[in-house]
């Protein structure tokens, strides 16, 4: 082969989908994965209230200024 011939790729023709397959695809894994999303939301726990932080010391007065 010489460096100027052309590389011809074919591709299966068989595997081909037209574009109204590949949009039936594409809406029926986007249903599944929000399928699937629908039941980890309904699935959660419903975390409770973390108890209030303790109290925080801003300033220690370390001795009487004159």
């Amino acid at each position: 082969m010489k460096n100027n011939d052309q590389i011809e790729l074919s591709f299966n023709s068989n595997q081909a989908a037209c574009p109204s397959v590949r949009r039936i695809r594409r809406a029926e894994r986007a249903s599944w994965w929000f399928a699937r999303m629908r039941e980890v939301v309904a699935q959660a726990t419903d975390w409770s209230q973390p108890p209030a932080a303790r109290p925080e010391q801003i300033a220690l007065p370390l001795g009487a200024k004159n």
